[in-house]
């Protein structure tokens, strides 16, 4: 597969010092991606209680707009932090 180990094994060493902030930068990323992924479920469990004109479940739908604010807020710092591990 690799053609040449003793290139990857040269990039690794000098990556070593930041290897936590790797470790961290990826942890970050693999949480902002299940967020972005969640977020369209959100958003249809909103949309399934709008049954129709004036037959809107206003409490559950706050619940879901919760959700949703708690999971934006959940990628944007994730994304803010793996930039800052990244940096």
């Amino acid at each position: 597969m690799l053609k040449n180990k003793g290139t990857l094994t040269r990039l690794l060493e000098y990556a070593k010092p930041y290897r936590a902030y790797l470790i961290l930068s990826f942890l970050f990323s693999v949480i902002f991606a299940a967020a972005n992924l969640y977020t369209p479920i959100i958003i249809g469990d909103g949309v399934d209680l709008i049954v129709s004109a004036g037959n809107v479940d206003f409490e559950s739908l706050k619940f879901v707009l919760f959700r949703f604010i708690a999971v934006i807020l959940i990628m944007g710092v994730s994304q803010w932090l793996m930039g800052l591990c990244t940096n």
